[in-house]
């Protein structure tokens, strides 16, 4: 077995390990939450390799930093299609557009996001008609995203 099969295995137990957590705590991490409080999303969506897992991880531990530092929102994980191309990383936060705002130059600074896109939405996930808006990284400009 090469490298990058080990690599994808490990990549794909990793994922279902982090589902299982986020399961198993649904509960206490919804209780976190006041319920008053709508949760926007960010949903940031770009194409990478395997190889770039680690730089995937640190992004999102960057990117988790700020908004907790801003009090904004959290990174909530990522998933990866299994070949690896497909990348998906999930910030929550009551405000989706001050969210993007604050992390916005640091993505266009990330060379595995940078030609990404974010989908924005603006209300809760079980809203289905909350407003949503796309993104592309590499043409945001600091304005009202709404």
């Amino acid at each position: 077995m090469g490298i990058f099969e080990k690599l994808a295995i490990g990549v794909f137990v990793f994922a279902i390990v982090s589902k299982l957590i986020r399961f198993l705590f649904r509960e206490k991490l919804i209780k976190m939450t006041p319920s008053n409080q709508v949760q926007h999303s960010v949903i940031l969506s770009s194409n990478i390799s395997l190889e770039d897992m680690e730089d995937v991880f640190a992004l999102e531990n960057s990117l988790d930093r700020i908004l907790k530092t801003e009090g904004l929102g959290e990174c909530d994980g990522n998933e990866v299609g299994l070949e690896g191309s497909d990348l998906s990383i999930f910030l929550y936060g009551p405000d989706a557009a001050k969210l993007f705002a604050a992390i916005a130059p640091h993505l266009q600074r990330s060379p595995i996001m940078s030609e990404g896109i974010a989908k924005l939405r603006f209300g809760d996930v079980m809203d289905k008609t909350a407003h949503e808006k796309i993104i592309e990284i590499a043409k945001w400009k600091p304005k009202n995203v709404h």
